[in-house]
């Protein structure tokens, strides 16, 4: 993908006869993935052709259907040749592959300046980092870099090609064909998108006879001390105040919080600290010190909490659930097929729990089993989501704010109002350490794949943002998804040290490596149909989990190193219970493991003696106006680094502005005839009607973009429809009509539509092609609610309403202030009244934005 990138910006157009396969397995399991990658070897086979294929976190049955591979670091080809030699060759280097490693993520870590090391084989020989340079050179020496040099120096026999080798047309087939194909595919897009071209056929039809009758031209307008002093009596009295003084500052006799704010520097500067803080963390969250005291906080939290050793203190929640039934309405796909029943079941007779510290594995056939969980999409409460929070595989992120500001933003609207900003200040600092995004704090996000953050950063970043509102659960989807191998390994270490917090987590994650799957500590396991096959502990080395399915009447066993989440899919697959015989929800059911889940759900069902009840607090943490203050912060930043959009504008306004100047040059100094008073109202209709719609049109991407994040920042329970609405109108006041047309419609796209609409209806019913009293009656009150009639209206009012002099007008002598009167109707003396509906527009259009943001909703 990076390399593609690259193509892009160099202008490289690769040959189109040369066919690769990028990123295929993103979102698949790895059971499918294996599958898709042998269907292609077969295929390859059989037709005698080239293949290209690049894989994130490839599971070691799937890398072992490759027969080449190609490694590439820092732009060179570190190693080109036969698969089974690829580790052999960094194996010759020094670095050896352990035994429960895949073969592909020891490749790409191996080659990593930060994960190297851990591969070093020889203990008699200090390790110094082999860079990419080296290891090209390596290559080049090495028998498969030698052999690929021999085959390339050979010269071609071109008698030896195939006639169909030489292609001498830029397309496959011809372009009749690509015509038809080209016109089928456009057939289906608009049959599933029939409103949209029907209403745009509409739009077209509609003016027609106008056109017809009075025909016109028309225009068709997107980154040491010792040998220090002279004697030992000297350096032990300094060494004396030396400890005195790390007593004082590590954190035992005074917290860092009580000491002077010029010394507090020294807190961090004291070994004690360390040491003190590493001591305290280990006992005071031991299971012992677990007693909940009052204001369901255990003692252990009490104790760190009061002497300084948690910025902000959480209660730890577990979750559990018996038996639990959980239906859907039948999709109308499964009622074409003649499914009956109105109601799908998704959950069947769930039983299990979630524990504070033990990050959980959940395999679920559907990701809509979700909202068993969350309330649903549209029906959790935001109450909720002040102790939960989920984190999704979107990533969305305003482009335009830096790391840091993107969690303290989350931080303001979701940590109790009574929190000191200092708190939060210091809460949202270690959130960064334990995510480790110090490196990319002032970083822009950046819109996914152009620019910003990666994709594996805006994955940390996502995960921080959930983090910072310190809550007791953390449910993550798919948190390694669209990955590679290297940044998968470090978005699971995050996930870890999310854990590490003593926080509930669970995880949905397809094809894990076998790092990754036993970083887990438990695993719920569910076939299709929603019933549970497995739940507890892995194990280590998923021991538990093998013995488990292994001790199964004719179920394979594991082969040596092989990849337990890959094996546990292909034994418990529908095909392989069909093949067998049997039932793995059935066998579940009479099990240890589910005895001992439903002991376990028995006893932390239990309150603990002394605790109260959970309390949800109101909706949100924040009241409006602060809710207001924030998203105004946000949409500043966004705006201000937006340059793009602003130069636009700006260009635009300033292009135009001195286009009007030099055309219309003392144009109005003097008014002699009906063609001077028609040069100036053209000049103000032009002004009216070209600035407000071509600024309207930038705005529309904007406002969409930010439309996304709204849906996300909504449903975390950050802010209210109407602070998000009140703040995105404020920031951009003058083309609020626009932001009314974008939160109406469902896409970008059909906020295009509806927006040509408007600006044709603008322009008819402005008063100046069509003046006002030569309207229809029955048209009039089109007129009267047109914006756009009465900005003209205001102008020419407030600049010739009240001029008396007299000109010739359609061959009569009138002044400048009665033709207004009679011809366009507008009058001197009722600027006020215009002044009045020109204030409500806006007000108007703000309420139906806000209106719109909080009724509808357009996210699939």
């Amino acid at each position: 993908m990076e390399l593609s990138r690259r193509e892009k910006e160099a202008g490289i157009v690769p040959d189109p006869d040369i066919d690769t396969y990028m990123k295929i397995s993103t979102g698949l399991d790895s059971s499918t993935t294996f599958q898709i990658v042998t269907y292609l070897q077969q295929l390859v086979h059989i037709t005698d052709t080239t293949a290209s294929v690049s894989l994130l976190q490839p599971a070691p049955e799937t890398f072992d259907i490759f027969y080449d591979v190609i490694l590439m670091a820092e732009g060179k080809i570190v190693y080109h040749g036969h698969r089974s030699h690829a580790v052999e060759f960094f194996e010759g280097s020094g670095f050896k592959c352990p035994p429960r490693k895949g073969a592909a993520d020891f490749l790409q870590e191996v080659i990593s300046k930060k994960d190297q090391a851990q591969y070093w084989k020889h203990d008699n020989i200090p390790y110094g980092h082999v860079s990419a340079n080296k290891f090209f050179e390596l290559f080049r020496a090495s028998y498969s870099g030698k052999k690929l040099d021999d085959e390339l120096s050979k010269q071609y026999n071109k008698s030896q090609c195939h006639d169909n080798a030489l292609s001498f047309s830029t397309y496959s087939v011809s372009k009749w064909e690509l015509f038809k194909a080209c016109m089928a595919r456009e057939l289906l897009l608009m049959k599933r998108n029939s409103f949209l071209y029907v209403f745009k056929t509409a739009q077209v039809l509609l003016p027609v006879p106008c056109a017809i009758c009075s025909p016109s031209s028309i225009d068709i307008h997107m980154s040491f001390n010792c040998c220090s002093f002279p004697n030992y009596g000297c350096c032990i009295n300094l060494w004396i105040l030396i400890l005195v003084l790390m007593f004082l500052s590590g954190g035992f006799i005074l917290p860092r919080s009580s000491l002077p704010p010029w010394l507090r520097w020294q807190f961090w500067c004291s070994p004690m600290t360390y040491g003190e803080i590493g001591t305290t963390l280990n006992e005071f969250l031991a299971p012992r010190w677990q007693k909940v005291s009052e204001g369901n906080t255990t003692l252990g939290n009490k104790v760190l909490t009061r002497h300084g050793r948690m910025v902000l203190p959480f209660e730890p929640l577990t979750i559990s659930f018996t038996d639990v039934q959980y239906y859907v309405d039948t999709p109308p796909e499964m009622r074409q097929h003649a499914f009956k029943e109105k109601k799908l079941q998704l959950l069947k007779d769930i039983t299990g729990a979630f524990s504070p510290g033990i990050l959980t594995a959940l395999g679920l056939e559907k990701q809509l089993s979700w909202m068993f969980f969350l309330e649903g999409k549209q029906e959790g409460t935001p109450k909720s989501r002040r102790h939960l929070q989920e984190y999704q595989d979107t990533d969305i992120h305003s482009p335009q704010i830096t790391v840091e500001e993107s969690l303290m933003f989350s931080a303001w609207l979701r940590l109790p109002h009574e929190t000191d900003p200092d708190i939060k200040a210091k809460f949202v600092e270690e959130v960064i350490q334990t995510i480790e995004l110090a490196d990319i704090r002032d970083s822009l996000v950046g819109i996914p794949g152009q620019t910003g953050l990666s994709t594996e950063q805006r994955k940390r970043l996502t995960i921080a943002v959930e983090l910072v509102s310190n809550p007791s659960i953390i449910f993550m989807d798919e948190p390694t998804s669209g990955l590679d191998a290297r940044a998968a390994a470090i978005a699971i270490c995050v996930v870890k040290n999310v854990v590490s917090t003593g926080r509930t987590t669970v995880c949905t994650i397809h094809k894990p490596s076998i790092d990754i799957f036993e970083s887990f500590d438990d695993l719920l396991l569910m076939k299709r149909g929603g019933q549970i096959i497995y739940s507890g502990v892995l194990g280590h080395h998923s021991g538990k989990l093998v013995k488990y399915f292994e001790d199964i009447r004719d179920v394979p066993k594991i082969k040596e190193n092989y990849n337990p989440a890959t094996w546990m899919l292909e034994v418990t697959s529908a095909s392989v219970e069909a093949k067998l015989c049997l039932g793995f929800a059935e066998i579940y059911k009479p099990s240890t493991q589910y005895r001992d889940t439903v002991e376990l759900v028995s006893r932390l069902s239990e309150p603990k003696p002394g605790s109260r009840g959970l309390n949800f607090p109101p909706p949100f943490a924040q009241n409006s106006w602060v809710q207001f203050k924030a998203c105004l912060w946000k949409q500043h930043l966004s705006y201000w680094r937006g340059p793009k959009y602003n130069l636009a504008c700006f260009a635009f306004i300033f292009a135009a502005s001195l286009l009007f100047g030099t055309i219309f040059w003392q144009k109005g100094k003097e008014i002699n005839n009906e063609q001077d008073l028609f040069n100036v109202l053209g000049l103000l209709y032009i002004a009216v009607i070209f600035l407000g719609t071509t600024n309207c049109s930038t705005v529309l991407p904007y406002v969409a973009t930010e439309r996304a994040v709204l849906y996300r920042e909504r449903f975390a329970g950050m802010y209210s429809s109407n602070a998000y609405s009140f703040a995105q109108v404020a920031i951009e006041i003058l083309y609020t009509v626009v932001q009314a047309i974008s939160s109406f419609s469902t896409s970008l796209q059909v906020a295009s539509i509806f927006a040509t609409a408007i600006y044709t209806i603008l322009n008819l019913f402005s008063g100046f092609l069509v003046p006002g009293p030569k309207i229809p009656k029955w048209w009039i009150w089109f007129y009267l609610i047109c914006p756009t009639s009465w900005s003209l209206n205001a102008l020419l009012s407030s600049q010739y309403g009240d001029m008396n002099k007299e000109i010739l007008i359609f061959g009569e002598q009138k002044t400048v202030a009665s033709f207004l009167q009679d011809y366009y109707g507008f009058h001197h003396d009722r600027l006020f009244l215009v002044a009045i509906v020109l204030i409500a527009f806006p007000i108007v259009f703000a309420s139906l934005f806000a209106y719109s943001v909080r009724k509808l909703h357009f996210q699939r």
